[in-house]
């Protein structure tokens, strides 16, 4: 599965929320609750419109026991940024752009894949995927749905 990927996005391992994070699952669920989220069973995303909103955040996560970056590189969980991916190395979360079923819309999405690589490019896990949106979303409207500036 993937989950969308708008504005700024952090998007966390759902395996770490349940490690490492005070409260576990239930806890981050209801901190997101009041903001544009999306989960799968290995991702939770949040997505945010300005970088105060989106520190605030990750802040927040780091004081509940999540870590952001570990030597440079993302471990809990990772800023991504629709246009231009993670904003530090993430070697565990893939980036795309995809169209969407039946259509000729685009939308950024990023999944999970904690597996070693034997090339360069996508990797995936199987050859389909599902795709996991926030409730309501449309694309109509969406920021997807902008032309990038």
């Amino acid at each position: 599965m993937a989950v969308l990927i708008e504005g700024i996005a952090v998007v966390a391992r759902r395996d770490s929320i349940s490690a490492r994070f005070a409260g576990s699952w239930g806890a981050f669920r209801e901190i997101a609750q009041a903001m544009v989220n999306c989960a799968d069973d290995e991702l939770a995303c949040v997505h945010f419109t300005s970088r105060q909103e989106t520190e605030a955040f990750t802040t927040s996560l780091e004081n509940l026991g999540l870590i952001g970056l570990k030597g440079g590189t993302a471990a809990d969980f990772a800023v991504v940024n629709q246009w231009t991916g993670p904003l530090a190395p993430t070697p565990w979360l893939e980036f795309a752009e995809v169209k969407l079923p039946g259509t000729n819309n685009q939308v950024t999405v990023c999944w999970l894949f904690d597996s070693p690589r034997i090339a360069h490019g996508l990797h995936m896990k199987s050859l389909s995927m599902k795709i996991v949106f926030p409730d309501g979303w449309k694309y109509d409207g969406s920021l997807s749905a902008r032309e990038r500036d």
